[in-house]
């Protein structure tokens, strides 16, 4: 299909290139050009790292901007000591439902997130994967929150909306009155979400 005309204006979307998955790509491809006026946006691909197979997918869609989860300068290592202090006052699995995420990012992204990795109902509280996940919460928060403060976004486009790296992404865009779009397949058509407010969320 080619890439889409873009990169005219100040304006940016930014979408996820974290699953790799074609029909995801297909319906990212669609979306986009189906924006008005996608001409005068600046396209701007979120990867885990620089090497991901995917990168070559959204510049064959006419993304030439990246944002890298994984070799940003914010590491996770940055975040073990805070994550620890947050864990700190945990005894139930309720009071990590309880914890207080940057800008009330809802605590049940992460809990969920670690479920889903130890593929367990309810891993015991000294499963390393609490700390882990949690520091990668806060760092994923803070490299979304600069990457805001550099860049004029007017749409965020993911794959999926509750997993960690995903949920950071869309609750920090809502917290800016940016709308964000999960997008999807059900029955072999297209559906798009869009969230417009924390609320929506």
């Amino acid at each position: 299909m080619g890439p889409v005309t873009n990169g005219k204006g100040s304006g940016t979307v930014i979408a996820d290139g974290m699953w790799d998955n074609p029909n995801h790509f297909l319906r990212l491809r669609l979306f986009l050009e189906a924006l008005p006026n996608i001409e005068n946006y600046r396209l701007l691909g979120v990867l885990r790292r620089r090497d991901d197979r995917t990168r070559r997918t959204l510049e064959a869609m006419g993304f030439h901007e990246f944002i890298y989860i994984e070799e940003h300068d914010s590491r996770t290592e940055n975040f073990l000591a805070e994550a620890r202090s947050l864990l700190s006052g945990t005894r139930t699995h309720a009071d990590l439902l309880k914890l207080a995420l940057p800008e009330a990012l809802p605590a049940y992204t992460y809990y969920d997130t670690v479920l889903k990795l130890a593929r367990h109902p309810q891993p015991p509280l000294d499963d390393p994967l609490w700390l882990q996940c949690l520091a990668e919460t806060l760092r994923n928060s803070a490299i979304y929150r600069a990457l805001f403060g550099q860049v004029e976004a007017t749409h965020v486009v993911l794959s999926h909306p509750w997993k960690n790296e995903y949920a950071t992404l869309m609750w920090s865009a809502l917290k800016r009155n940016i709308p964000a779009y999960h997008l999807t397949g059900y029955c072999e058509g297209i559906r798009v979400r869009r969230f417009l407010k924390p609320e929506d969320y």
